[in-house]
């Protein structure tokens, strides 16, 4: 399958700015694409939710998601 990602920065700016634009830049896209409600968009078996906010959370938080165990087993 095809892999697309999408890479950007922004001088004077953190991170936490950054996940903010990129919610906003999903958001409007999702909006753009869809003639509804952004909260539950059904893709196949899916079900996406694009409104505000959206969860953040660190690499090993979401790693450790995946595999179903703590971040502690993983560090």
């Amino acid at each position: 399958p095809e892999f697309t990602t999408v890479e950007y920065y922004i001088a004077d700016h953190d991170y936490m700015f950054m996940m903010l634009l990129t919610e906003k830049l999903l958001q409007h896209i999702a909006k753009a694409v869809i003639a509804g409600p952004i909260d539950d968009i059904l893709f196949g078996s899916y079900h996406l939710n694009f409104a505000a906010p959206f969860e953040r959370m660190t690499m090993q938080e979401s790693v450790a998601r995946v595999l179903k165990c703590n971040v502690e087993d993983i560090e």
